[in-house]
């Protein structure tokens, strides 16, 4: 059951994986469209003989400009945020893959290795271990394994 829910939940991490993935390449496509943007109306405001008059002369599309430079920062920050959230998920995907990998080793162990003090689960759950605890480690199996494993082995010493 517990190998289900983290089949489940890698496989709703890999398809917001994939979700970043492409939100990713689309910011990447719409910075490169804004830099060439940007390049083009610099080339025309510099005239063929901007070096050779006398006057200054009044900049083009100042305003646009202005404009495609904030689009640019905004989808730099963008960028940079999405690609955080990637690199968490993709971290998160190891630690369920992880989990799955202990959960198998540790079940494909006979029963009196994976129980080395053969104590029974209501024995475990009397008078030293607090049921609040418990269910709060729950709570966080299905969301963060890692921390529940944690958690149960505190409670364990």
């Amino acid at each position: 059951m517990i190998l289900e829910l983290l089949d489940s939940y890698e496989n709703e991490l890999k398809e917001n994986l994939m979700t970043k993935k492409s939100l990713l390449e689309d910011i990447e496509v719409k910075i490169h469209e804004t830099e060439k943007m940007i390049q083009l109306i610099k080339e025309e405001n510099q005239g063929f003989f901007t070096d050779f008059t006398p006057r200054p002369i009044a900049e083009k599309n100042t305003e646009k400009l202005d404009e495609l430079n904030q689009l640019l920062l905004d989808l730099l920050e963008s960028k940079s945020k999405e690609e955080k959230e990637f690199s968490f998920i993709d971290n998160r995907i190891h630690e369920v893959r992880q989990a799955r990998r202990e959960l198998e080793t540790k079940s494909s162990l006979p029963e009196s290795e994976s129980n080395p003090s053969n104590v029974s689960r209501e024995t475990l759950c009397s008078g030293s271990v607090d049921l609040d605890k418990l269910h709060l480690v729950l709570s966080f199996l299905p969301q963060d394994p890692i921390r529940a494993k944690i958690e149960l082995e505190s409670l364990l010493r």
